[in-house]
Order: structure tokens, then sequence, then C-alpha cells
């Protein structure tokens, strides 16, 4: 039997910084064609799902690339990718709704964190989420 252990330490791009996300943006030449986007959104630092669990908000492993609007003529996108330019209020409260469920279930540890952060950077990548 294989068991597949999830860590935040095996999540892609643990113990990146945003600064090396924007190192990584401007020495590809995307500054002004991507932004750093948060998969789950900085306004739930004090969330208690993501206290208790000790999840880092401003870690890498919660950090993504997603394009502006300015990437739309100049970068080869899916057609389902989302723009990361005015704000995203109807993702934040579909991740608000998830936690606050996670909270309830008493789902609240490292291996549902993972899960979740995994679930969501799939869920953005073609836009099956709320945008």
């Amino acid at each position: 039997m294989i068991f597949k252990l999830l860590k935040y330490s095996t999540l892609l791009f643990f113990g990146l910084t945003k600064n090396n996300f924007y190192t990584i943006r401007d020495n590809r030449n995307l500054k002004g064609l991507v932004s750093v986007h948060h998969i789950i959104p900085k306004q739930f630092k004090n969330h208690p799902v993501i206290k208790i669990s000790k999840y880092e908000i401003e870690n890498g492993y919660n950090l993504m690339f997603l394009p502006t609007n300015n990437a739309n003529n100049k970068l080869l996108l899916h057609h389902d990718r989302p723009f990361h330019s005015n704000g995203h209020n109807k993702y934040n409260k579909y991740v608000e709704n998830i936690l606050d469920e996670m909270f309830v279930m008493g789902k609240i540890n490292e291996y549902n964190l993972c899960e979740l952060n995994i679930k969501l950077k799939q869920n953005m990548r073609h836009l099956d989420c709320p945008w």
C-alpha cells in the first residue's frame, strides 16, 4: 500500500517568498503581464482554519502567477484562465465558504489544507471556480 504524504513542505514553491515570485516574473520579462495571486486570499490570514493549521498565507505554496488584462494579446493563454486585475470577490467568498465548512466539520489540519491548496490551484487554472 502506498500512502501519499501531504505536508506543506511537499507543495509546489514551498519556501519561496513573494519577492522570489517578483524576481522570477521580472527575469522572464513578464512585469505588467502577470500578477502574483494568493491561492487562499490574504484576508483569511486570521481565519481559525488558517491559524490552527499553521498555513502560511505568504509562503510560496500559497502563491501563483495569473495573467493581467495586459497579457491578453501578448501571451498564449488558455481561454479559461482567469485574469488577475480588478479583484475577485466571488472567488474570495467561495474560499471563505470552504474554510468555514472545514471549520464546522473539524477538518483543520495540514493534510486538508494541502488538499484545498491543490484543488484551488487546479480550479483556477481552468476557471472551475467563481471569479
